[in-house]
């Protein structure tokens, strides 16, 4: 307790956060800026999932992340695609396996002696996922990075018209420190 008395107590935490945006019906493309101005995400998943399964349809899975035809997704910082040139796709003539593969590289599972547990067959029927590591070493183990202060851009482009109503999840994960101080407060800031 003596310690607090004289420096607060600092402890980094993942903090996590999920945005939604719907595309509507008939589209063939999603461009939405400033997804985040401020403080930059270690990492983001990209997915996309009906619109009505989203909102509570009992029929249908929430969890059912179809491909939707999609043959261009890339993430942009301050103008600049990250981590690497954006991924150009064609599901039909199953040409998708960079976009299985930044579910790898992007969880940090590349390499390892780990796996996801996802198939190429799964991949494309109900577990189409993107994951971009946005950590400046492009690695976001148990260090803390210096946080970055930006604007991210995502563009999502699809070879046939949208069928139906969809939502894009982003869920993003950040680095973040708590400090509690001699009075027990908890103090953070966390910035967006």
């Amino acid at each position: 307790m003596k310690a607090l008395e004289k420096e607060t107590a600092k402890y980094p935490i993942n903090r996590v956060l999920c945005k939604v945006y719907s595309i509507p019906q008939g589209s063939m493309s999603f461009v939405q800026d400033n997804i985040f101005i401020g403080q930059m995400p270690k990492r983001i998943v990209v997915g996309c999932v009906d619109n009505d399964s989203f909102h509570g349809t009992f029929e249908k899975s929430p969890f059912d992340f179809k491909h939707y035809d999609i043959n261009f997704i890339g993430v942009y910082v301050d103008g600049q695609p990250t981590p690497h040139n954006p991924l150009d796709l064609n599901f039909a003539q199953n040409n998708y396996i960079k976009g299985y593969h930044s579910l790898f590289s992007g969880t940090e599972k590349l390499g390892q002696d780990q796996g996801l547990f996802i198939s190429r067959e799964e991949y494309i029927s109900g577990n189409t996922l993107f994951a971009f590591n946005l950590s400046p070493d492009l690695c976001t183990g148990d260090h803390l990075n210096l946080i970055k202060h930006s604007n991210l851009r995502i563009e999502i482009k699809f070879s046939k018209a949208l069928s139906q109503t969809i939502c894009v999840l982003i869920f993003s994960e950040f680095d973040n420190i708590i400090e509690i101080n001699k009075a027990r407060n908890i103090l953070y800031d966390f910035g967006n």
